[in-house]
């Protein structure tokens, strides 16, 4: 089959990206980031949600869609979902799933140079480094030890006698535990908004609702980034603007390769 409805629909897909990018702006201009969240009587303290267990969670999981290996699922079943609901055969899925898998790959080393060079640390480990009687945290040190010996380190940091009071889940310690990445720009909020930006552009209008549900998501992962201290909203903006440009990438090899013979036939 040939798709003749390609980007028809450009107010649904401004709407999709508007929402989109307009969440980290709205976080820069009210100035939520993790430091908002805490406060000296305890965890999210400050925050008009208060600590909420139940909300906590939610969004923790929100943010596991996306963490490997649970996001491969996630992936996985966006892209059979997009392939179903355009009707293709066989090889245009498996073409689609190879398209999606290049340009997320592609996107995940531009984030991960990124990284390398600007070498952000994550405002969950500066707010640690900040604690009142504390234990001595530096993070230029931390950053240069190996793997293992980072994991060793955050323990005793994470569960120090200081902290206690704080009441930090354990899947949220261990969360931050097994983090060893710099900050800038965020992996969670590229794969997440690529994902809904490849929809808005491929899908027709009966199907956008798939496309707005994935846009919902985004949205709450990328806020989950922050409330879990993993990001400031900068760093979501340059996920953004990455998924953008993977998202360009799949439409030129969509169109390119999926309606050939080879592949409709």
């Amino acid at each position: 089959m040939r798709i003749t409805h390609l980007m028809e629909n450009r107010l649904y897909f401004s709407i999709i990206f508007t929402c989109i990018f307009i969440t980290p702006l709205l976080a820069i201009l009210f100035n939520l980031d993790f430091s908002y969240f805490v406060s000296e009587q305890g965890m999210y303290g400050k925050s008009p949600l208060k600590f909420n267990q139940y909300f906590l969670t939610f969004l923790f999981v929100m943010t596991e869609t996306v963490s490997f290996p649970y996001g491969v699922l996630t992936g996985s079943l966006v892209v059979l979902t997009v392939g179903r609901m355009l009707f293709f055969n066989k090889k245009q899925i498996i073409g689609l799933f190879a398209i999606i898998s290049l340009c997320i790959l592609v996107g995940l080393s531009i984030k991960m140079g990124i990284k390398q060079l600007t070498s952000e640390p994550r405002p969950y480990l500066i707010w640690l480094s900040m604690i009142k009687d504390g234990m001595p945290f530096d993070l230029t040190s931390y950053y240069e030890l190996t793997r293992s010996n980072k994991e060793e380190v955050l323990k005793h940091i994470i569960y120090q006698p200081a902290l206690e009071s704080w009441n930090i889940p354990p899947y949220l310690a261990e969360h931050w535990i097994i983090d060893k990445s710099y900050r800038f720009p965020s992996g969670h909020t590229f794969y997440a908004t690529f994902f809904a930006f490849f929809s808005a552009y491929i899908l027709p209008k009966k199907n956008y609702g798939f496309a707005f549900l994935l846009g919902a998501w985004a949205v709450i992962v990328m806020l989950s980034r922050l409330y879990l201290g993993m990001h400031i909203p900068i760093d979501l903006v340059g996920g953004v603007i990455i998924a953008l440009l993977a998202t360009t990438l799949a439409a030129i090899l969509v169109k390119f390769f999926l309606f050939r013979p080879f592949f409709t036939l």
